[in-house]
């Protein structure tokens, strides 16, 4: 068995420990099931054995794609990174593996629209090294919608370096560019930072091209193009492979200024009773969350009038998904961007800190919000109508946003006064202007 697989990575691997410990709880629960009383017997249900055996193994199949992602499109320029759409990796794994690799190919071309471009040059706003870089990102983006492509590749290839280079002077106290042959991009619990991610790419990337080539190329090969050398890489595919490069490197960046490249001191051990300590109070955790599941009822009190459409945070009541957003939304009209940074939905191990949101708002002004609608769509999962009226220095518009808003499932802290539940991802839609 080759561990050096992203399957493998830490972070899969934590997960899929945790799932089997749960498994195995279902089945001694099963076991003991005509000893339980009922009441217990109900409570538990949740911890269905078979039922999450089937979500291990979706789980797993999913770890598995960046692998097998790799190993149809790397040497073509193409690597799985954190944000890349699985849906779209899927459909083009599945034709590579059918022998349909060229469709398979396309499929990825045309996944890069210029809006799913602009979406990923925003998400880059995280990266330290890219901000001085925005403008030459939007240029590009804009000579790529154009079919510019030659034009759009020579600049995303230039604001990859430079956040490669200044990325590794300023957090690795290194003088080091993504063109060095010595450059190490790595990190050790990373889908683009893998052995067979970035560093692949890389050397597909800078193979020599000390002969000046009038054929059309499909890769992006950094010193053919650069210095003149290929002529011909004014198609789209090139362009389309250059920018997932650059998103994939943004991955790299993101950990290495975080100090995350390398493998952490270990944790030190529990003892058994820390470890049945923990396993009682994962219980006590999901039986609360399934009380909540039985109990859970749509709220009809907008329809009532009993939710104020407009109002301070103080006038909601605490612990429900208009709160936290009001809270936000006010968060926002005082330029909080600190607080704002906790109502964003955390994906993986990093939340979004208070930099990301300032870049993302600092522009845009709210003069005013009011709720049009809460729809309780489940249990944890709540949909707010709302109506902004924002501005930044080109125009004042109004926008009306279904923010969907998720509770979330960590009861540990539930109980503190200034605790958050209620979280939401899609932040970029209150600044996003309209048209």
């Amino acid at each position: 068995m080759n561990k050096n697989r992203i399957r493998y990575l830490p972070k899969h691997r934590k997960l899929l420990e945790e799932v089997d410990s749960m498994i195995s709880t279902g089945w001694v629960i099963k076991v003991l099931s005509p000893i339980l009383p009922k009441k217990i017997r109900a409570r538990l249900s949740m911890l269905d054995a078979n039922k999450l055996a089937n979500i291990r193994n979706n789980m797993e199949e999913l770890m598995c794609l960046p692998d097998r992602f790799n190993a149809q499109f790397a040497e073509r320029g193409w690597i799985m990174f954190e944000d890349m759409n699985e849906n779209v990796a899927t459909k083009a794994v599945a034709m590579a593996e059918e022998g349909k690799i060229d469709e398979a190919e396309q499929v990825l071309v045309e996944f890069w629209t210029t809006e799913i471009i602009r979406f990923h040059i925003t998400q880059l706003k995280s990266v330290e090294a890219f901000p001085t870089r925005w403008q030459l990102a939007i240029d590009a983006e804009e000579l790529y919608s154009q079919g510019k492509y030659h034009a759009c590749t020579l600049i995303v290839l230039a604001v990859l370096d430079g956040i490669v280079q200044e990325t590794s002077a300023r957090f690795l106290g290194i003088n080091q560019n993504f063109s060095a042959e010595k450059t190490i991009l790595e990190a050790w619990d990373s889908i683009a930072g893998h052995s067979t991610g970035l560093s692949n790419l890389k050397k597909v990337m800078l193979k020599p091209r000390k002969k000046t080539n009038t054929e059309v190329v499909t890769l992006p090969y950094r010193h053919g193009i650069v210095h003149g050398m290929d002529v011909n890489f004014n198609t789209r595919i090139v362009a389309a492979k250059a920018w997932a490069a650059l998103f994939s490197v943004g991955e790299w960046a993101r950990l290495a200024q975080c100090g995350q490249l390398s493998k952490p001191a270990p944790e030190q051990s529990k003892s058994i009773l820390q470890k049945i300590c923990c396993y009682f109070f994962k219980i006590k955790q999901l039986r609360q969350l399934r009380a909540e599941m039985d109990s859970f009822k749509p709220r009809s009190l907008w329809q009532e009038g009993g939710i104020p459409a407009v109002g301070a945070p103080e006038d909601y009541e605490q612990g429900t998904p208009e709160r936290a957003l009001v809270e936000f939304l006010t968060s926002w009209k005082k330029k909080n961007y600190g607080r704002m940074a906790k109502f964003i939905t955390k994906i993986g191990i990093q939340a979004k800190s208070p930099r990301e949101l300032r870049d993302s708002f600092e522009g845009t002004q709210l003069h005013s919000f009011k709720i049009t609608n809460i729809e309780d769509k489940a249990i944890g999962r709540s949909v707010i109508s709302v109506c902004l009226v924002v501005s930044n220095l080109k125009c004042e518009w109004t926008t009306n946003l279904d923010v969907v808003m998720i509770k979330k499932i960590d009861l540990e802290n539930r109980e503190k006064e200034d605790s958050i539940l209620w979280t939401f991802f899609d932040y970029y839609a209150f600044t996003r202007e309209p048209g």
